[in-house]
C-alpha cells in the first residue's frame, strides 16, 4: 500500500471513530433527557396525586379528617380516595388495615415506600432516599404547580412555603428525605376565616400593641417560629389590622376570590398598604405570589 493510500486509510478510520463517539454521545444525552423527562412526569403524577387525597378524604364538620394518624392504603381505596394511578400501578402494596404506607415499588429510583400521615386537617407525606436527580424533577413540579403542595421541607427541618425554597435548597444532598404538606383549599379557608374572626372577638379592648393570635387552619399548624406564631392582630387610629403569615398559594388566591367579607374584616391590603379589589383568579394569584404568603385584612 502507497503512501497516499495509507493516509487516506487513516483519514477514514479518523472519521469513522469521530462518528462513532457522536452517536455513542447523542444516544447517551437523549438517554438522559429521556429518563429525566419520565422522573418528572412520574413526579407530576404523584404530586397531583397526593393533591388529589387531600382533596378527597372525608372530613368532619369542624374540617378536620375523620382518621388521625398513618393512613393505609386499604383505607384510602375504601373510601374512595385512592387515586387511579396509584390502584393501576404495577408493585403498588394495598395493603390491610394496619398497611401503614403506601409502598410503591417499582424500579431504579422510584423504589420507596411513602408513608401518609394525617394530622387534624393536613396530610403530611414523606420519601426517603431520593436520589438527587429525581429530587430535582420533584423540585421542578412543585416550583410548576405550587398550588398543589402547601409546604415542603427537607425532613429535620421546618415546613416551608414551596416560594420560600427552591430545588437548590429541597435537593442539596445526594439522597434527600422530603416531606410534603398538602391541604383542601375550601377547608383551610373556612378554617383561616374562623380563627381570624375569633381574634377579632377576642381582642382585649384595651389593645395598644401587635398580639399574636392563635388558630387551627394550616398556617397554625405547620409555623414554629420564634416570634409567637403565623397570626397577629393590632388596633390604631384607622382601626383593626389582622396579619396571617405563611399561608399556603392555593388557599390565599381562595381567600381573595372570597373577599374580605368571607373573613368578617373591611379590605384586604397589598404590602405598600393600599387597599386591593380582585376578581379574577390570576390577578388574586399575582397578588399572592407577591405577597409571599402573608394575608393582610383591616377592618374600620
Amino acid at each position: 500500500m502507497i503512501a497516499s493510500d495509507k493516509s487516506a486509510y487513516r483519514a477514514s478510520l479518523r472519521a469513522l471513530v469521530v462518528v462513532l463517539v457522536m452517536v455513542l454521545v447523542a444516544g447517551f444525552i437523549g438517554d438522559m433527557i429521556g429518563s429525566k423527562h419520565k422522573d418528572f412526569e412520574k413526579a407530576e403524577g404523584f404530586i397531583a396525586d397526593l393533591h388529589a387525597i387531600a382533596r378527597e378524604v372525608p372530613r368532619l364538620a369542624d374540617g378536620s379528617i375523620v382518621r388521625q394518624g398513618a393512613a393505609s392504603t386499604a383505607w384510602l381505596d375504601d373510601i374512595g380516595a385512592l387515586p387511579m394511578r396509584f390502584q393501576a400501578m404495577a408493585g403498588t402494596l394495598r395493603g390491610a388495615e394496619d398497611q401503614r404506607t403506601l409502598g410503591l415499588v417499582l424500579r431504579g429510583p422510584w423504589s420507596f415506600t411513602v408513608p401518609i400521615e394525617i394530622r387534624d386537617s393536613l396530610i403530611w407525606t414523606q420519601i426517603f432516599g431520593v436520589p438527587k436527580a429525581v429530587c430535582d424533577q420533584v423540585g421542578r413540579v412543585i416550583a410548576m404547580h405550587p398550588e398543589q403542595v402547601a409546604y415542603v421541607n427537607s425532613i429535620g427541618d421546618p415546613p416551608l412555603l414551596p416560594a420560600a425554597s427552591g430545588p437548590s435548597w429541597l435537593c442539596r444532598m445526594n439522597f434527600n428525605n422530603l416531606l410534603l404538606v398538602t391541604v383542601d383549599p375550601p377547608t383551610e379557608v373556612r378554617r383561616l376565616s374562623a380563627d381570624i374572626q375569633n381574634a377579632v372577638k377576642t381582642m382585649p379592648a384595651n389593645l395598644t400593641e401587635k398580639m399574636p393570635i392563635s388558630g387551627t387552619s394550616a398556617p397554625f399548624q405547620v409555623y414554629k417560629g420564634q416570634d409567637g406564631g403565623p397570626g397577629f392582630i393590632e388596633r390604631d387610629q384607622s382601626g383593626i389590622r389582622v396579619t396571617i403569615n405563611n399561608v399556603p398559594l392555593s388557599v390565599c388566591t381562595l381567600a381573595l376570590l372570597v373577599g374580605p367579607k368571607g373573613f368578617g374584616m373591611d379590605a384586604f391590603e397589598a404590602s405598600d398598604g393600599k387597599t386591593v379589589s380582585l376578581r379574577t383568579r390570576p390577578v388574586s394569584e399575582t397578588l399572592c405570589n407577591n405577597l409571599k404568603g402573608r394575608l393582610i385584612l383591616t377592618r374600620r
